[in-house]
C-alpha cells in the first residue's frame, strides 16, 4: 500500500545523501570547512587549508606560485606545490610571501623593486623559492611592491620599494635582501599597504610610517615619515589594515578607527573628507551607538 509519508521521508533522505555528497567533494572528507587563512592579493587569492596545504587561484602571471611553465589563470582553487606545512601566507600586489611551521620564510611572483627578498631587482619567479636560511620568521605583510615581517625574536624586517619610505629605515633607497628596521624587539603585528605601512607592538601601541599624502599614517599631519612614528597614546590596539592611502584599526574594546584618504567614502564616517587623525566613531560604530541610545531612550530592552 503506497504511504505519502514514508514516501517523503525516503526523498529527503536522498536529498540529504545529495547534500551530503556535495559537500564532502567540494570542502573535502566529511563535509567539513577546512580552509584556516586567506589573503587576497590584486586579481589574485592565496589560502592555506587546515591540512597545513597552500592554494591560490585567479589572475597567475607568476603570482600564484605554481611553476606550471605556463601564466595561464587559475579560476578553481589549485594547491601550490605539495608541502603541508605552511604556517602563515601574504598576497601582495604583484608577489607573494608565506611563512612555514619551521620557521622558514618564501616568496614568488615580481620580484622587480627587490620585494622578493633574493638579493636581486627586477626579478621575476613563477615558483615558491626560500629566502635566505633563517629559521625564525613569524609573520609577514606583502605590500605594493615590498614586504614587511616579523621574527620570532619580536623584530621588525622591510624590503623592497621604498620610494616614500614605506620600508621605515630612514631612507627611500630600495632594497632586495630583508633588513631589520631599528633595534625594538617587541614587535606584534604589521600590515603593508600601498606606500605605507602599520604595525602594532606587544605593548599595544599603534605605529606608522611612509606615504603620508592623505594623512595615512593619522598622525595629524601630511608630512611622510621614514621611520615607525608612534600614533596617539593608546595602548589596546589589536587590528590594523592599510589600504591604498587610507588606514583602519580596531582596539580591544572592538571600536573601528578610520584615517586617511576618503575620496571615495572608505573611512566610512558618512563624508568624502579626509582625515589625518584617526576617527574616534566609524560610521558602524556611530550607528550602533544611535541604536543602543534610541532604544535606552524609549525604555526599550536591549538585547
Amino acid at each position: 500500500m503506497f504511504n505519502p509519508k514514508q514516501n517523503n521521508m525516503k526523498k529527503l533522505l536522498l536529498l540529504f545523501i545529495l547534500h551530503f555528497t556535495f559537500f564532502q567533494s567540494v570542502y573535502g572528507q566529511g563535509g567539513s570547512v577546512c580552509w584556516r587563512e586567506v589573503s587576497a592579493g590584486q586579481n589574485f587569492t592565496l589560502a592555506i587549508k587546515s591540512d597545513g596545504t597552500l592554494w591560490g587561484w585567479g589572475q597567475n602571471s607568476n603570482l600564484l606560485g605554481l611553476g606550471l611553465g605556463n601564466l595561464a589563470n587559475q579560476n578553481l582553487p589549485t594547491q601550490i606545490g605539495n608541502a603541508n606545512d605552511w604556517l602563515t601566507v601574504s598576497a601582495g600586489t604583484i608577489h607573494s610571501l608565506a611563512v612555514k611551521t619551521n620557521g622558514t620564510l618564501w616568496s614568488w611572483g615580481n620580484g622587480q623593486f627587490g620585494q622578493l627578498g633574493n638579493g636581486v631587482f627586477n626579478s621575476a619567479t613563477p615558483n615558491v623559492t626560500q629566502v635566505g636560511t633563517a629559521t625564525d620568521w613569524l609573520k609577514v605583510s606583502a605590500g605594493n611592491r615590498f614586504s614587511l615581517a616579523i621574527k620570532n625574536t619580536g623584530t621588525l624586517w622591510s624590503w623592497g620599494w621604498n620610494f616614500t619610505g614605506q620600508l621605515g629605515d630612514n631612507t627611500v633607497v630600495d632594497s632586495n635582501l630583508p633588513a631589520q628596521v631599528g633595534t625594538a624587539n617587541n614587535w606584534f603585528l604589521i600590515d603593508a599597504g600601498d606606500q605605507h605601512s602599520l604595525a602594532i607592538k606587544t605593548t599595544g601601541t599603534l605605529w606608522a610610517w611612509g606615504n603620508n599624502t592623505f594623512g595615512q599614517l593619522g598622525d595629524g599631519t601630511n608630512t611622510t615619515s621614514l621611520i615607525p612614528i608612534q600614533i596617539g597614546i593608546a595602548t589596546n590596539w589589536s587590528l590594523i589594515s592599510g589600504g591604498t592611502d587610507h588606514s583602519m584599526a580596531i582596539n580591544s574594546g572592538n571600536i573601528l578607527y578610520t584615517w586617511g584618504n576618503n575620496t571615495n567614502g572608505q573611512l566610512g564616517d558618512g563624508t568624502n573628507t579626509a582625515s589625518n587623525v584617526f576617527l574616534f566613531l566609524s560610521a558602524l560604530a556611530l550607528s550602533v551607538l544611535y541604536h543602543f541610545t534610541s532604544q535606552f531612550l524609549l525604555g526599550k530592552h536591549i538585547p
